[in-house]
C-alpha cells in the first residue's frame, strides 16, 4: 500500500552575513492528522498527489532574532528511491497548529511509493537521509482513479459479477430488490456497478441501475412490479469495473 510518510532534517546553521542560525533541534514537529484528497496523472506519467496535513511546531529552533520556529516540506519518493520535493517550505511559531494543503508531483509512482515531510528550511533539497515523523496509506482507490502516472505497477484484476439469486414475486409485493453484493474485487477496490433490463417488460424501471458510461450505480437497485396478475419473467444484467475501468464481468438475475 503507498503511504504517506514525514520526516525531519538536522537543523542548520549558516555563519555568513545577515544570515539566520537554526539551533540543533531537540524534538521532531508533531503531525496530528494526514487526509489524502486526491490523486491524478499529468502529463503522461507524473502522478499528483493532494494532502491535507495538521502538525504542530513542537521543535524549539532558535532564529538569531529570538524566535522559535519550526519547519516541514512536504515531498514523495519512488520505489526507486528518488525524492521530488514541492518548492514551499511550511513554517510557524512552535507551540502552534496549523493545517496545509500541498500537491507534490512524483514521477514513477509504485505502489510502494510514498509522501513525506522533511525539515529543510534554506535549501529544498531532497533530503535523502531524513528521519520519518509520521506515515499514513494512500487509498487504493485514490491510485487507481489518478491514473496510469499514479498507479502504473499496482497489482489490478478485473471485480467479479454476481447478480445475486433468482427470486419468485409473491403477489402484492411492492418493491423488488436485486443483490448485486456478492461481487468483489481482489485487492480489496471499489466495485462499481451498472444494471440493465436483458428480457421481459420493457416498462420495469429499475432504480439504482446507473449508466453504462460512468458506471454508478449501487449493488442493490429495486423496482415496482408491474406484472401483477400477468405470467411474466424477467432477466437483469449486472456488469462491474472498478476505479480505472478495469472489468468486464457480467451475470443475470431471474425474476418470475
Amino acid at each position: 500500500m503507498t503511504t504517506i510518510r514525514f520526516a525531519k532534517l538536522a537543523a542548520l546553521c549558516s555563519v555568513s552575513a545577515g544570515a539566520m542560525c537554526f539551533a540543533n533541534a531537540a524534538q521532531a514537529a508533531q503531525v496530528n492528522s494526514i487526509n489524502v484528497t486526491g490523486a491524478q496523472t499529468v502529463n503522461g506519467n507524473v502522478c499528483q498527489i493532494t494532502a491535507d496535513v495538521n502538525w504542530t511546531a513542537d521543535t524549539a529552533d532558535a532564529f538569531s532574532n529570538g524566535f522559535n520556529r519550526d519547519f516541514i516540506q512536504l515531498g514523495a519518493e519512488n520505489a526507486a528511491g528518488q525524492r521530488f520535493n514541492t518548492p514551499s517550505v511550511r513554517e510557524q511559531p512552535v507551540g502552534n497548529s496549523q493545517t496545509i494543503s500541498q500537491t507534490v508531483s512524483l514521477s514513477g509512482a509504485q505502489e510502494s511509493s510514498f509522501l513525506y515531510v522533511v525539515r529543510d528550511p534554506t535549501s529544498n533539497t531532497t533530503a535523502s537521509g531524513a528521519p520519518l515523523i509520521s506515515s499514513a496509506p494512500i487509498p487504493r482507490d485514490l491510485m487507481l482513479a489518478g491514473g496510469s502516472g499514479c498507479a502504473p505497477q499496482l497489482n489490478n484484476s478485473a471485480p467479479t459479477a454476481n447478480a445475486g439469486p433468482d427470486q419468485t414475486i409473491a403477489p402484492g409485493t411492492s418493491t423488488v430488490t436485486l443483490d448485486g453484493s456478492a461481487s468483489m474485487d481482489a485487492e480489496g477496490d471499489e466495485v462499481r456497478y451498472y444494471w440493465e433490463l436483458v428480457s421481459g417488460s420493457s416498462g420495469v424501471g429499475l432504480n439504482g441501475a446507473g449508466t453504462f458510461a460512468n458506471f454508478d450505480g449501487v449493488a442493490n437497485p429495486t423496482f415496482t412490479p408491474n406484472f401483477i396478475n400477468v405470467a411474466q419473467t424477467l432477466v437483469f444484467r449486472v456488469r462491474t469495473r472498478n476505479l480505472d475501468g478495469t472489468g468486464g464481468a457480467s451475470d443475470e438475475v431471474t425474476i418470475t
